[in-house]
């Protein structure tokens, strides 16, 4: 059943629903017990969050990454 609670926060984490928001569901009282388990993995999206920025910014992003599809203006 542990288990399924870290898949969970997993999860979540990867659709970037904020730590706060996780802490409540998954019943830590303090943030610092969210971030210590699962800070790592929200570490793990900065390439992601990086390009995404990039893109809305105008600013090319590097071959690597994936980046968001821009929208062509009508």
């Amino acid at each position: 059943m542990h288990d399924l609670r870290h898949t969970l926060a997993s999860w979540l984490i990867g659709r970037r629903i904020p730590l706060p928001a996780i802490r409540v569901l998954l019943g830590h009282e303090s943030i610092q017990t969210t971030v210590d388990r699962y800070g790592h993995l929200v570490r793990e999206l900065d390439d992601q969050i990086a390009a995404a920025v990039e893109a809305a910014m105008g600013a090319p992003a590097p071959a690597t990454l994936h980046t968001l599809p821009t929208m062509s203006a009508q």
